[in-house]
């Protein structure tokens, strides 16, 4: 409890410094003491669908969760940020924040960001509500998203403190480079209420020559709070320790997380080689996804995400390639299991699920619905993907871009089983289940973009996006039309 009123008396705090922020910002307008000091711009996107009411998987999907993925939308938002402020020494400061408002089914006006950002030599401290993600290979527009953490869902409101890139270890003249973040984060409006969001990663990387090697770890988990059936959930600095080195719960935690870990984790282990030649440089990575603790010890090795990226140096045309393959069949099944055990997203206890606001915050290949208690109930969460990225430019002034991706998706475990139960049982149980194959539904998702800079010296830009998905699924067609704009 003394962590969680530790945390809860924080946020109010950060709030108030964006307040402050905001109005400083404005008394300044006022005064007239802007010139190019602050960045203002404004930008407007409009989202139609063409043939059904429902968005295209790529109008909604990586979009930071402000599309409402049921009707057309008409967005609007203005992005301040403040010029860097140096405090003392080499600490600097700045602030960012987002205003969108939102014309669609659900009307909406909120802050998708607003937080300090700090800078001293090599690291940054974020504090506030900012946009992130996890995964070496999922830096690019034009991914898929990464399984862990992605560009899929809001922003939570906390801290994160972080490597600005991999360092070099002290004595080891560069061979040997390491880089970190490590952030807590608070969620609301869940089933289990003012649930705590731990997110840390560490990486080391060996570089010789042309060539680089990381191996990193990543660990997400959702703790504490209070649960509607459980009451308040183990929240003292002791269990956030426990969360820290992702340890089994205490005394006070549920059985099930006295046997596995305490809270809901969402981890990986994240592994890349690259190569720089002469004209562009190609990276190849292998997330092993980890939900439960036999996940850990790579019961299910197939199953994560493998990306490759190349990226292009003096090309004429194309600025990057990236390919993805997404696969999370296995889900620590044994022989005699449907597959899908895992239930991956989901949590028996933080029955929201790995995700934020109706979004979840991985992959947006996994769909998750909410009912009106927020239980999430995974919708398909066993499936494979392949998904192709290209960026690039046809001229100074005018760019593309173009995404394809393909889903074999099965539904999840519980689809398997011919007569509804449990996925978990012994072999003696005789359980019956029906064919992967009879349940397979293939699914195609495209988009086109282009983008033509109108004024490059104010950021001046307009937009046109395609997005049309075919398949077993659904046929859905919409169109994108954006403006972007620097005031000053």
């Amino acid at each position: 409890m003394i962590y969680r009123e530790a945390l809860t008396r924080v946020l109010p705090v950060t709030r108030i410094v964006l307040l402050v922020s905001i109005i400083s910002l404005c008394s300044s307008v006022l005064s007239a003491q802007i010139k190019n000091d602050y960045r203002i711009s404004y930008s407007s996107k409009f989202v139609l669908n063409i043939s059904e009411k429902e968005t295209p998987f790529w109008g909604w999907a990586n979009q930071h969760g402000i599309i409402d993925r049921n009707s057309s939308n008409l967005i609007s938002s203005l992005l301040i940020g403040s010029p860097g402020y140096n405090l003392f020494s080499d600490l600097y400061f700045s602030f960012n924040t987002e205003i969108l408002g939102r014309v669609s089914e659900t009307n909406t006006f909120f802050l998708p960001q607003a937080y300090g950002f700090f800078e001293i030599s090599n690291f940054d401290l974020q504090v506030g509500r900012f946009y992130r993600t996890q995964v070496i290979g999922q830096d690019r527009d034009a991914t898929i998203g990464s399984l862990l953490v992605s560009d899929n869902a809001n922003a939570l409101i906390g801290y994160n403190l972080k490597s600005k890139r991999f360092l070099s270890v002290p004595l080891l003249q560069g061979y040997l480079e390491y880089k970190f973040s490590y952030g807590d984060f608070l969620a609301r409006d869940r089933y289990v209420q003012d649930v705590f969001f731990h997110s840390k990663d560490f990486y080391l990387q060996v570089h010789i020559g042309r060539y680089k090697l990381s191996s990193g770890i990543i660990h997400n988990a959702f703790w504490g709070g209070k649960s509607p059936v459980s009451g308040n959930l183990p929240s003292s600095l002791a269990d956030y320790k426990r969360i820290v080195l992702n340890n089994s719960g205490g005394d006070n935690a549920l059985s099930g997380e006295r046997i596995n870990r305490l809270g809901n984790s969402i981890s990986g282990y994240d592994h890349a080689m690259s190569y720089e030649f002469d004209n562009f440089k190609l990276q190849i990575s292998k997330l092993f996804f980890i939900e439960d603790r036999p996940a850990s010890r790579h019961r299910s090795p197939w199953d994560g995400q493998w990306n490759a990226t190349l990226d292009f140096k003096n090309h004429d045309i194309l600025d990057y390639i990236v390919y993805d393959h997404v696969n999370t069949k296995r889900q620590d099944t044994k022989v005699f299991e449907p597959y899908g055990r895992a239930n991956y997203y989901t949590h028996f206890l933080y029955r929201t699920g790995f995700t934020n606001r109706g979004f979840v915050l991985g992959n947006p290949l996994i769909e998750l619905e909410l009912d009106e208690n927020g239980i999430a109930q995974s919708v398909n969460n066993v499936l494979i993907a392949h998904h192709l990225g290209v960026k690039g430019r046809v001229s100074d002034k005018l760019s593309f871009s173009q995404r394809m991706t393909y889903s074999r998706n099965y539904g999840n475990c519980f689809d398997q089983l011919v007569v509804p139960g449990s996925c978990n049982y012994e072999p003696d149980d005789n359980v019956e289940l029906i064919p992967l194959s009879e349940l397979r539904k293939d699914a195609y998702y495209f988009s086109t973009g282009f983008n033509f800079i109108i004024n490059e010296k104010k950021d001046t830009n307009a937009s046109i996006t395609l997005n049309y998905d075919f398949g077993e699924l659904e046929k859905r067609f919409g169109l994108i039309m954006g403006f972007k704009t620097m005031i000053f």
